[in-house]
């Protein structure tokens, strides 16, 4: 009886500490978003591989439907305009007054030719009051620009990567239902 007690007590132990631990702060954002952008136009340059190029959406649209959290924004909601200089990556931006914004803090083109150009943006994606009790969370933005002839169509894949200090908590929480079971059992 009393072994049965202390196995309780050390499985009572991690499941009170992850509780703890949830109340104390509100879920983090997950999932991803795919956008596109409308009446997508070159502001500076004459075509997708000028080293000053500045390219302009608007607006900037969800084209589907979210994974996650993500799924409760409705296909065809707009995030306003969106210009990207890609002298100036930090400085992107999109934003939707009840879902929430995006802002980089900085980025690296993937690929880049007359026709085509690859951003991949890290930055913050910060929900607004359409997404009660959730946080902002670290997140990248892959942004494809594709022109034929005069024409630049953008598409936009948002994506929001799970800060270290989840994956920290949940080791830390098998080690030690690891170290409670294995101390259980030499004592048996």
């Amino acid at each position: 009886m009393r072994k049965q007690l202390t196995l309780r007590k050390a499985l009572l132990l991690p499941i009170l500490l992850i509780a703890l631990t949830t109340l104390a702060s509100a879920t983090p954002i997950v999932g991803s978003l795919p956008l596109a952008g409308l009446n997508t136009s070159l502001v500076q340059g004459t075509d997708l591989s000028a080293a000053n190029l500045i390219v302009n959406a608007n607006p900037v649209i969800t084209s589907g439907v979210g994974t996650g959290n993500y799924s409760l924004i409705p296909t065809g909601t707009s995030f306003g305009s969106a210009t990207l200089d890609i002298l100036n990556l930090a400085g992107f931006s999109f934003s939707n007054g009840t879902y929430g914004s995006f802002a980089a803090t900085g980025g690296n083109i993937v690929s880049q030719s007359s026709v085509f150009l690859n951003v991949l943006l890290t930055g913050m994606f910060t929900p607004g009051p359409g997404m009660p009790g959730l946080d902002a969370a670290p997140s990248t933005l892959s942004v494809t620009f594709t022109q034929t002839g005069s024409s630049v169509s953008a598409a936009y894949a948002l994506e929001t990567v799970p800060e270290p200090s989840t994956y920290a908590l949940m080791g830390g929480g098998l080690l030690l239902l690891g170290f409670m079971r294995r101390r259980v059992a030499k004592k048996a």
